[in-house]
């Protein structure tokens, strides 16, 4: 088609454009119809003041998209599809078209749909199934297209010139009876209606005389065409052919689109839409958060240009080289390699006619300023068709990204606090990538002054008691509380938690000095407390209350003190085996009892009810001790937690050497196993004998000295010397 001819077509187009590119009904103008028919039943139609269009870009022809082109010239049509009713049938209008409720079928069309005709577009576009509701304003948006079919001509001269054959020469076009004449300008198409059976002629005038061939089977032309069809024959002279000197370059039939009609500044300007922001463009996110963030380009024609500008709070290196004041080019080579790397995405190509860009990757590297919230703004503006997307005043090309902390809180449970050390729980994250913030913490504690890292990760242990905060005071019970945090990539602070360590318990009388001194009879009696019971015996087994029936009954009891104690100070218990009888002391008894002291009661008839209420919990039991073996006998200690159900937590044992006896104190040591960690105990058990376990007892006839400096012949076994009994609560 020649230059000429498309000028024409484009003045042409400009009218027709009115409906075929671009009907739409309130879809454009959805706000200001709503308001001006607020209150009334029917349907709005609207060209936004009568010169607002649409053009197609996904499909050419349909309308979707707002342009200023002149539409008023298309005729609409409703009819109520139940009752077969026409309620409208005029050209389109802004304002509202009543109707009452019910289901209708909108027909738009521009043009009459000739049988043939040059240049006589027809277009139409229709839809069926919209239901208005009483009090409601209904939006409608009817896709127009071409829906006659249509026939052009191009003269080809580049082999050779037409007016070298033919004097004249001109294409006909026959519909049925009707006919035109397509001349050799080739500025004027022949428009007929869809399905119509049509031939195509070709005139030429050799020597005065008229010479005609019909274009059809021949040259592969159709005879029908579908609505939208453009059959499109290029023809040229060709010297050596016989009879009439033609050749048909060119046979197409394609879909008619007035895009190819259209100057590009005539096309819609190209758009930006986001996908994955809020209103406002900006999406808001947390650091290391996952996000879908696109900017998807809608172009009426091939990608030209993109302009990008920079306004980053983020301080980090990768972006503190960018230029605010700077407009970055996808069409510079050098400033399209900055715009990737910073992206961190590959941009689309110039001529492009499908893009996006991902931002995603960005989203994941944006980070705030050690908590402190970033405001990221990129403005893009897109061309294509020769237009800039800026031209839309109204546009906002400016998208924020809104990087937020992240926020991950921290706790201790119970039972992950000790005495000499607490581990905080893994971080709870409730906003930002779990994994990313997880891989790159440090878990602090306020020591009182500064924050300072765990010694071993989640772990704080306190190596020695002076490192920890005075946790004996039993009135300030606060001073055992710290504060834990973890710190994201050293600058961002999760939500504080709190560890409270356990109190370090000691036990009362572990020094063994207090003790209550009497007589039954005439043997000595000893109880290891003064006023509040802690430890007991089972001295009420050897020293029954009932002593009437034997006047000579002998009795002794198990446990008793001597002084000094341990470094020759105080006091220290001492703990035999003893054996009684009913007759008299130079006969051997009902037997050998073995001597205990451990915590708890025991009754007048000698049951012993072990265990004391306790909830600390100690890493392990020290102690002095002096140990005189008889029989081959040795010692035996026991101490067990329990919780409130009566599971055992933690268990320990110690036992001497077999035989072995020491005349000096030695370090009793006894190591806390601990079976249950997620338990907090409720008591505590000790028990120290003077022969380990369940085993036999010995006791042989000796004399032995008392605190009250009198001397008993007795029967006695191995003697258990104890003192400094003590809970140690570090590791």
């Amino acid at each position: 088609m020649n230059k000429e001819k498309r000028v024409r077509d484009m003045r042409m187009i400009q009218k027709i454009a009115a409906g075929c590119i671009g009907l739409c009904l309130f879809a454009c103008t959805e706000t200001d119809e709503l308001r001006n028919a607020e209150g009334k039943t029917g349907f709005v139609v609207s060209l936004t003041d009568g010169t607002n269009i649409n053009v197609s870009r996904a499909t050419p022809g349909k309308i979707v998209e707002s342009e200023s082109i002149d539409g008023t010239d298309f005729q609409l049509l409703i009819v109520n599809e139940e009752t077969d009713e026409t309620i409208y049938n005029k050209q389109v209008t802004s304002e509202v078209i009543k109707a009452y409720s019910g289901v209708y079928t909108l027909t738009a069309t521009y043009g009459k749909n000739p049988v043939l005709a040059l240049d006589a577009p027809y277009f139409k576009g229709e839809v069926s199934g919209v239901e208005v509701f009483s009090g409601q304003t209904t939006s409608v948006e009817i896709p127009c297209e071409v829906a006659n079919a249509l026939v052009s001509v191009a003269y080809d001269e580049s082999k050779a010139k037409f007016s070298d054959v033919y004097s004249d020469y001109y294409v006909e076009v026959k519909v049925g009876s009707e006919t035109v004449q397509i001349d050799k300008t080739g500025e004027k198409s022949a428009y007929f209606q869809a399905g119509s059976t049509f031939e195509v002629i070709f005139h030429g005038t050799i020597d005065g005389a008229d010479k005609a061939v019909t274009l059809g089977s021949e040259f592969k032309v159709p005879s029908t065409l579908g609505a939208g069809d453009h059959l499109k024959l290029t023809l040229s002279p060709k010297l050596d052919r016989f009879d009439i000197p033609l050749t048909v370059e060119g046979v197409t039939v394609e879909e008619a689109k007035l895009t190819e009609e259209i100057p590009l500044e005539w096309l819609p300007k190209p758009k930006v839409e986001a996908e994955g922001f809020e209103e406002g463009n900006t999406l808001s996110f947390a650091e290391t958060e996952a996000k879908n963030a696109k900017l998807n380009l809608k172009l009426s024609s091939a990608l030209q240009d993109i302009k990008f500008k920079f306004n980053f709070e983020d301080s980090q290196e990768q972006f503190a080289s960018l230029d605010k004041e700077k407009d970055y080019l996808l069409s510079n080579a050098e400033d399209k390699a900055i715009i990737e790397a910073v992206l961190g995405t590959t941009l689309p190509t110039i001529n492009a006619t499908e893009a996006s860009i991902d931002l995603s990757a960005l989203v994941s590297k944006l980070q705030t300023n050690a908590g402190a919230t970033t405001n990221n703004a990129i403005t893009i503006d897109v061309q294509a068709n020769d237009r800039w997307s800026s031209e839309d005043k109204s546009a906002n090309l400016t998208y924020t990204l809104a990087c937020n902390k992240p926020e991950f809180s921290v706790s201790v449970k119970p039972e992950n606090c000790w005495a000499w050390e607490f581990t905080v729980d893994e971080v709870s994250v409730t906003k930002g990538d779990a994994e990313k913030i997880k891989s790159n913490l440090v878990y602090q504690y306020y020591d009182g002054t500064d924050w300072v890292n765990c010694s071993d990760g989640m772990t704080q242990k306190f190596a020695v008691d002076e490192s920890r905060k005075n946790i004996y005071l039993e009135d300030e019970p606060e001073e055992r509380t710290y504060q834990v945090r973890a710190l994201y990539r050293g600058t961002i602070a999760s939500a504080e938690g709190s560890a409270t360590l356990e109190e370090p318990w000691q036990l009362p009388n572990g020094d063994m000095e207090d003790w209550q001194d009497s007589e039954r009879y005439t043997q000595p009696y000893y109880q290891p407390w003064q006023e509040a019971q802690w430890w007991d015996t089972n001295n009420n087994t050897t020293m029954p209350d009932d002593y009437s029936v034997y006047i000579n009954y002998k009795c002794f009891p198990t446990t008793t003190y001597e002084t000094p104690g341990f470094d020759n100070n105080g006091k220290a218990a001492v703990i035999r085996s003893v054996a009684v009888n009913r007759m008299n002391s130079e006969i051997m008894g009902a037997g050998s009892t073995r001597g205990i002291l451990y915590i708890g009661t025991t009754e007048d008839d000698g049951t012993l009810n072990e265990g004391k209420e306790w909830f600390s919990r100690p890493s392990k039991l020290e102690f002095k001790y002096k140990y005189s073996s008889y029989d081959g006998e040795h010692m035996g200690v026991e101490i067990g937690l329990y919780s409130s159900d009566g599971t055992r937590i933690a268990w320990g044992s110690f036992t001497s050497i077999l035989g072995e006896s020491y005349d000096s104190y030695q370090n009793g040591d006894v190591p806390l196993t601990y079976e249950r960690t997620d338990l907090k105990p409720n008591s505590i058990q000790i028990k120290f004998q003077s022969v380990a376990g369940n085993e036999s007892v010995s006791t042989r006839k000796t004399t032995i000295s008392m605190p009250n400096g009198k001397s008993y012949k007795i029967y006695e076994g191995s003697v258990l010397t104890l003192d400094n009994i003590e809970l140690i609560y570090t590791k």
